[in-house]
């Protein structure tokens, strides 16, 4: 049986090995097995391809809210008081001094859709 566009589907080619096994044919059995092998391997490298270079985009500044961190106080980033209802539903990128935790747990009393944390030098 072929496929609308003249091809075989896996079945087809299946049950011709089988035939060939019956056969006695047992080289050309072992080679169209080998050549599906190769074929199902390709296709299973190229959809590890496609899916990796499907890569996460970053988001959009209207999509993303850009927050500094500095000595425990959470600020924007030309150093104004935050507002956290604008944080909402967006994603919410915190820039960390080192050691610094106590922005995070103010920002957990908001549900955000994303929390991304950056640590810089």
């Amino acid at each position: 049986m072929s496929t609308p566009r003249g091809g075989f589907t896996l079945q087809d080619i299946e049950g011709n090995i089988y035939r060939l096994w019956a056969e006695k044919q047992f080289t050309v059995a072992l080679l169209m097995s080998t050549i599906v092998a190769q074929l199902l391997a390709a296709q299973f490298m190229l959809l590890r391809i496609q899916s990796a270079t499907n890569g996460t985009v970053a988001p959009s500044p209207l999509e993303r809210v850009d927050l500094t961190c500095s000595d425990g106080n959470l600020q924007t980033e030309d150093g104004g008081a935050p507002d956290l209802s604008t944080a909402e539903g967006k994603t919410v990128v915190v820039h960390l001094d080192m050691g610094t935790n106590a922005c995070l747990t103010e920002l957990s009393s908001v549900e955000i859709g994303e929390l991304v944390v950056g640590v810089s030098q």
